[in-house]
């Protein structure tokens, strides 16, 4: 009976939502066989931008954001809430190169980048767990979403500069109280790195707990 209702639930959300090709538009799909293979992967592993004033050791980007495909798959995962989006990020993760990467030291862990828990609750899910937990998945390396904590609603970063960035940021993130870390190394996930401001703040909190190494992992940089 579950079965069927969930069932019943689904075809009536494809009814009023039905879901189109990112790329081409095809009904069905939200990325299609010939479409997925024109996505601009960029599956570079570097030393993180500006090594001097980041906390982060790598940066792993998995795409280029000036990719329209890749853009409307961000945009509506984050803003207009497609969760089952997570289909469509996952056959991108197993086209990259991303499972052939080392990350970090033997003992790692994945952290998303949190949301407050007021935007969380209305938004219904935080993006950056969805892409944590399959990239956990792909790489078979825990995923713990609740470890670090947004302990402020910031104000959305898009529309701002480095600095206001910056100053927007700052302190925003915190470690659970009374929670030991123990692994050496920590991967941070989000969709998109801009300028750095976020991953960098949550690099630092997560340093100063105890992590010898953190890295990151975005689907896009731009």
């Amino acid at each position: 009976m579950k079965k069927f209702i969930k069932k019943a639930i689904k075809n009536i959300v494809e009814i009023i939502f039905p879901v189109y090709c990112l790329g081409c538009g095809k009904e069905g799909f939200w990325i299609c066989r010939q479409c997925v293979k024109k996505i601009q992967y960029i599956n570079t592993q570097t030393p993180s931008p500006k090594l001097d004033k980041t906390n982060l050791s790598r940066l792993f980007i998995v795409c280029d954001y000036q990719d329209k495909i890749i853009q409307k798959g961000i945009h509506l995962l984050k803003y207009q809430y497609a969760r089952d989006l997570r289909m469509f990020f996952r056959q991108v993760l197993t086209n990259s190169t991303l499972q052939g990467m080392v990350f970090g030291r033997k003992e790692c862990l994945i952290i998303p980048i949190p949301l407050h828990q007021k935007r969380k609750r209305f938004r219904g899910f935080n993006q950056s767990d969805i892409l944590a937990q399959e990239i956990a998945a792909l790489l078979k390396i825990p995923c713990k979403t609740d470890i670090l904590i947004r302990k402020r609603d910031t104000r959305p970063q898009v529309g701002l500069n480095l600095s206001q960035r910056n100053i927007n940021i700052k302190e925003a993130f915190k470690v659970r109280n009374n929670l030991e870390i123990s692994p050496e190394s920590v991967i941070l996930i989000d969709d998109v790195y801009t300028t750095g401001s976020t991953m960098n703040e949550a690099a630092k909190v997560l340093k100063k707990a105890g992590i010898k190494e953190v890295n990151g992992i975005v689907i896009a940089k731009g």
